[in-house]
């Protein structure tokens, strides 16, 4: 501060970033006040405060004729009315400021090879990550329903029974409609999945392979129809496998989405979408 107060009393300027035309001292105040901006703002890089006051006083020194503005460039001037004293001040000025730029630089390059010999150790306890290595990538989130293959029933030959976690009573055509009936084990009441997308499956019935299980939507009731590559003949698990009794599952259809599931109305044993909840009523699993 004090070298920067006389350097500033013996009419010694801060480098300015272009070359101010000699012109320029004749001109208008705002003029003046825009070069004492400039200037100013070459006092903050280096640290000086009242940057603008200091700038100000150095125009004010050159309409006074004590600083040619016009020799004002990217060194240090002085005006030749300065003393001996002031020049000297000047070169130390400048070697100092070099020595201090040199440094600064020096400080950088020493701080960035400190960084690297303790990448290791910095990147594990996470006090500099500067230089550690990109993460591995995010892998992706498992699907919300798990694919049904390899342990659900895939052929006619190994189609089960499907029960409710509710009560013993399991999936029976009658006549092209599916309700909850008692076992009887026989083909109508079997199943097998037929995978048609990912962890998407269709439900096909052993007593006609060529039909499947179908949320007929206007009437919101469940039939065995032709098997077409309708969203309406197409279900996926939630919440389970449905592989055994373990591991029961909600049965949702890509027609209706994720809100609703297969319900059983044990009040008349129909199947039909209802809103999804925890009763044991909306969950099935094979009888292996």
């Amino acid at each position: 501060m004090k070298r920067a107060s006389a350097l500033a009393m013996c009419g010694i300027a801060a480098a300015v970033p272009n070359a101010v035309p000699t012109a320029d001292l004749s001109a208008s105040g705002h003029t003046l006040e825009l070069m004492a901006k400039e200037i100013g703002e070459v006092f903050q890089r280096h640290g000086y405060d009242n940057a603008h006051t200091r700038a100000q006083m150095l125009i004010e020194n050159a309409r006074e004729g004590d600083i040619s503005l016009g020799t004002m460039t990217a060194a240090p001037t002085i005006s030749l009315k300065a003393s001996d004293e002031c020049k000297a001040a000047r070169d130390v000025y400048k070697e100092d400021l070099t020595a201090a730029l040199a440094a600064r630089d020096k400080q950088a390059e020493l701080k960035a090879e400190l960084v690297a010999s303790h990448a290791e150790f910095t990147c594990e306890c996470g006090i500099n990550t500067d230089n550690c290595p990109s993460p591995p990538p995010t892998p992706p989130s498992p699907p919300s329903h798990p694919p049904p293959m390899g342990y659900l029933p895939l052929t006619a030959d190994e189609a089960v029974e499907i029960t409710s976690l509710h009560d013993s009573k399991v999936w029976d055509d009658g006549h092209g409609k599916i309700y909850m009936g008692s076992s009887h084990g026989g083909s109508n009441q079997k199943f097998f999945v037929e995978p048609v997308g990912t962890n998407i499956f269709k439900l096909h019935i052993a007593s006609d392979p060529g039909r499947c299980v179908d949320l007929h939507t206007s009437e919101n009731k469940i039939y065995i129809g032709d098997c077409h590559g309708g969203s309406n003949q197409q279900w996926y698990v939630e919440h389970g496998t449905m592989a055994d009794s373990s591991s029961p599952a909600y049965l949702k259809s890509v027609h209706e989405g994720d809100g609703k599931c297969l319900d059983y109305n044990y009040g008349n044993n129909d199947l039909y979408m209802y809103d999804c909840h925890e009763g044991g009523n909306q969950q099935f699993y094979f009888l292996q």
